[in-house]
């Protein structure tokens, strides 16, 4: 019994460690997609929002000259917002340096060394810009889908890993009643019965992709792909039933876990559900399982000595 716990919670940590890599791609193409996206489509229009502002307190278009208007919109609103955008860079580079002075005890910085941070920064931003305009002028194709798709992995990543720490949402109200034996097989019940759903929807879900996939290739990649490029649908609904497969299997070792070894040595959550003496020790730095990797749920958790059942 031990050896296949061992065996388990070897393959849990190469899977816990595939599952961080993967989940950290997600959340930075998510990221870096949409925030392109947005930059593309802001400075992409012909007339930008610093640019209204002014005419709009300038009375409007209608009560100013053609002339006034376009120099309005294509040179002192684009220079108002330079200027704003630098002083900010400025002003936040200033802050930081004085706030790390002061956290080491060393002499307040100049303004100096953080102008020409500032503008470096303020310099490589706008060369950045127009690098993505000149290469994505009408847009950035299928980028909002796109990053739905790393959404949806990088939501089912982040369940897998939080049913793995212990971090999932938790219905105790059964268990919190009992005690001893009963609250043992309660624990142990409500694991399995949670993991074997899981397992039924990750059923339907494979269902679903291999449908998805069958008809892709019978249509040689004519359907189920992006708009934007032919990338197959199937690559993002995979998410569903392998996310659901693994955490079915993390709440069906800690159900079974709980039964063979018996309920946690922790006071638990109280009774709002909130779980105070974690929240202590994540504070003061001891929740160090979400990063070294240490599992609660296949390598057992803190129990009583006479727990084992």
């Amino acid at each position: 019994m031990h050896g296949l716990r061992r065996l388990l919670s070897k393959l849990d940590q190469v899977i816990y460690q595939v599952e961080r890599a993967l989940l950290l791609v997600s959340v930075l193409m998510m990221t870096a997609l949409v925030f392109a996206d947005v930059i593309q489509r802001t400075f992409s229009r012909p007339v930008g929002k610093t640019a209204e502002l002014l005419l709009a307190l300038a009375g409007g278009a209608k009560a100013l000259e053609p002339a006034t208007v376009k120099a309005i919109q294509d040179t002192w609103g684009p220079g108002a917002f330079a200027v704003l955008s630098l002083g900010l860079l400025v002003a936040a580079t200033q802050s930081a340096r004085t706030l790390a002075a002061a956290r080491d005890d060393r002499p307040a910085p100049g303004m100096a060394v953080s102008i020409g941070i500032g503008l470096g920064a303020f310099l490589l931003t706008w060369g950045g810009i127009e690098l993505l305009l000149y290469v994505a002028p009408s847009g950035i194709p299928g980028a909002q889908k796109f990053a739905l798709g790393f959404l949806v992995w990088s939501g089912f990543l982040g369940a897998s890993l939080a049913a793995r720490s212990g971090r999932h949402i938790v219905l105790d109200a059964v268990r919190r009643k009992l005690t001893g034996r009963g609250a043992m097989i309660a624990a142990g019940l409500s694991g399995v019965l949670a993991g074997g759903f899981c397992w039924f929807l990750a059923f339907l879900g494979y269902d679903k992709s291999w449908t998805e996939i069958m008809e892709w290739s019978d249509s040689d990649g004519a359907i189920h792909v992006f708009e934007a490029a032919p990338v197959p649908v199937w690559l993002v609904t995979l998410a569903i039933p392998i996310g659901l497969t693994v955490v079915g299997a993390r709440l069906l070792a800690v159900g079974v876990s709980e039964v063979l070894y018996g309920p946690s040595l922790q006071n638990g959550p109280d009774e709002h559900g909130i779980d105070f003496d974690q929240l202590a020790a994540v504070g003061a730095g001891a929740g160090a399982d979400a990063e070294t990797g240490t599992n609660r749920g296949l390598m057992g958790r803190p129990h009583d000595e006479g727990g084992r059942a």
